[in-house]
Parts: structure tokens; C-alpha cells; sequence
């Protein structure tokens, strides 16, 4: 790594942005999408990486945060960066009037033990390597008001896997989850109205 290090494209070209924080480009570029595709279906997925290294901070939680030790303080004051701009997503879903024709997933690729038990970072980057609760529980929260159940818990354990059935279950459109090759996800779309279903917790 270092100052030249760079990875974030816009189509074909380099995106050079001083001074502007990835998760607010991020938000800059998905509220455009946002507005191009206001009057025709669309999917956005928008992967944020924070938190992650390099950790950069925005000045209002580093604030936020400044009696934690230096060792936590940086890593803490991203952690509120990835709701706040989700916030920001929302109420533009909310501005352009398309929030109750919109399916919200929020979820993750893994957790983090940020000095749980003695440990810090991922379970496969510890030493001794780790696979505690902390590192393989994550978000899982859907939205779409009037046809997800609003402020319910669904206590089953699924997985990233379930998302692509489950979706396009959700949507009417069972019929493209594909039977060859079989994927390994199960149909969690029942929970989603508030209906329940057989469930195997292993």
C-alpha cells in the first residue's frame, strides 16, 4: 500500500476525489443512480467498506470517540460511518417517493472482535486464529414498509447464501431461482411477512 495505491473506477476511468470521504462519494454516486433510474426498475448494490483498513475516520465521530484508546478510537469512529450514509440512501429512497416500491437489504461479509476476549480483527486474521460469535454473526435487516413486517425479529440462522432465493421469492420470481446448478441457499421469504416455516437452525 501507500500514496499511489489506488482501485476506484468509475467505468473505464480512475476516480480521483481529494478530500471527499469514500462513504460520502458513495453516497454521491448511489443518490445519482438513484435519480437516473427513479421510473424504471433498477438494482443497486452499493458496498461500502467501512468499516475497514485504511482507517480513516470522519472528524465528527473521531471526535466522538477521542477518550478511547488510540488503539480503538480510529476503528470506532468508523463504525457509525456505514448507518449514517445508509440513512442518507434512505431518505433520498424517500425523496424520490419510491420507498415502499423498494426492497432494502443491509447486511455484511463478517464480523469482528475489536478486543473481545483478547482478540482483534477477523476470525481468519488472529492469531490464534479465531471463530467466536463475534466474528460470524452480522446484519441482516430488510425493508420495505407495507410488505416486510416493520420491527420484527426473526430468530433462525441464515446465511448470505439465502438472500438470492429469498429475494427473488419475495418478488414473484421464483420461478428464476435456477434448479441447475442447485445453489446452496434456502428460502427465507415466509419470515419476511411475518409468515412462519419449517427451519433446519444447523
Amino acid at each position: 500500500s501507500g500514496p499511489n495505491v489506488h482501485d476506484l473506477w468509475r467505468d473505464e476511468t480512475e476516480v480521483w476525489e481529494d478530500g471527499v470521504h469514500f462513504g460520502d462519494l458513495m453516497v454521491r454516486e448511489a443518490q445519482a443512480f438513484l435519480r437516473r433510474h427513479r421510473d424504471r426498475p433498477f438494482f443497486l448494490y452499493l458496498p461500502f467498506n467501512l468499516p475497514h483498513y485504511p482507517l480513516q475516520g470522519q472528524a465528527k465521530y473521531r471526535e466522538m470517540y477521542r477518550d478511547l484508546p488510540s488503539s480503538r478510537r480510529e476503528y470506532t469512529a468508523l463504525v457509525p460511518t456505514p448507518d449514517d450514509k445508509v440513512g442518507q440512501i434512505l431518505a433520498t429512497l424517500d425523496e424520490l417517493k419510491l420507498t415502499e416500491n423498494t426492497l432494502v437489504i443491509f447486511t455484511a461479509d463478517q464480523g469482528m472482535a475489536g478486543g473481545h476476549g483478547g482478540f482483534w480483527g477477523m476470525g481468519d486474521h488472529t492469531r490464534p486464529r479465531t471463530i467466536y460469535d463475534w466474528t460470524l454473526h452480522i446484519p441482516l435487516i430488510v425493508r420495505q414498509p407495507g410488505k416486510v413486517a416493520a420491527g420484527k425479529t426473526v430468530d433462525h440462522l441464515v446465511a448470505n447464501d439465502d438472500i438470492l432465493p429469498s429475494l427473488l421469492s419475495h418478488i414473484g420470481l421464483t420461478d428464476k431461482i435456477p434448479a441447475k446448478p442447485r445453489g446452496p441457499g434456502r428460502d427465507f421469504s415466509p419470515f419476511l411477512s411475518g409468515g412462519q416455516i419449517g427451519w433446519e437452525d444447523e
